[in-house]
């Protein structure tokens, strides 16, 4: 009997791996030369990736509306901060998050009713039109 390909038997070390040096990364990383701004860009141009990463991977839907959830999300954050609404930067970052999936399932509403080239123009649209928007 053939033994069961390494993925099998730990299905998620790298993944696991991958967070674990993800979490650990702001903490090393500064002491080995690397400002604390290129560490912070790192990871969250690697949470954009990973979300298109998982769209388009998964449902094979070509999106470029990502941005305007991910911009939403930062603004609604951003506002709450600095206009003193919330005091807490996590409790920001939740509201910044449910932000961001209520337009989402806004957008989604809209978009999912077409697919190929139809709803990659239509996330198109949509992103140009947040970017006027929030800019």
């Amino acid at each position: 009997m053939k033994p069961a390909p390494r993925s099998r038997r730990r299905p998620f070390l790298i993944e696991g791996l991958t967070a674990l040096g993800l979490v650990v990364a702001p903490y090393v990383l500064p002491h080995i030369g690397f400002a604390p701004n290129t560490v912070n860009q790192i990871l969250v141009w690697g949470l954009f990736g990973l979300g298109f990463d998982i769209l388009f991977g998964f449902t094979g839907l070509l999106s470029f509306g990502q941005s305007a959830f991910f911009g939403s999300g930062g603004f609604v954050a951003a506002y709450l901060l600095t206009q003193d609404m919330v005091q807490s930067v996590p409790l920001a970052l939740l509201l910044g998050t449910l932000a961001a999936m209520v337009v989402g399932v806004l957008v989604g509403m809209i978009a999912l009713r077409r697919t190929g080239i139809y709803f990659a123009m239509i996330t198109v649209a949509i992103a140009e039109m947040f970017y006027f928007l929030e800019n």
